[in-house]
């Protein structure tokens, strides 16, 4: 099966989000079914080291809010990149470090 075809088929049956946020939620979930982990997809080089393939982010956008969503794989908590805070015709380039890394939170003292 391709993936346009997987896609689809997990898409499908959705129902609609009733705003963006929830929106952007659900795609996330979909897209964590073409998350490849590390390790899984590796190709042997000519040295006998190994080429690891892993999805090193995963993004989204809403075009009608101009904002960009995004997580890493070192930190599955999302992010999101405000676009209307920005000059978009500026001459100056602006970077954003997608990476970093967000520990479990213990949360064993909420226990009741």
């Amino acid at each position: 099966m391709r993936l346009y075809e997987r896609l689809f088929l997990v898409r499908r049956p959705s129902p609609p989000s009733p705003n963006s946020d929830q929106g952007i939620q659900q795609v996330f979930h979909i897209l964590n079914n073409f998350d490849i982990p590390r390790g899984v997809s590796r190709e042997k080089n000519e040295d006998g080291s190994f080429l690891v393939d892993y999805t090193q982010f995963t993004a989204a956008l809403d075009p009608q809010k101009l904002r960009y969503y995004f997580r890493s794989y070192e930190d599955q908590a999302v992010r999101m990149v405000d676009l209307g805070k920005f000059d978009l015709n500026a001459k100056k380039v602006r970077t954003i470090g997608t990476s970093g890394v967000n520990p479990p939170i213990d949360i064993s003292a909420d226990a009741r």
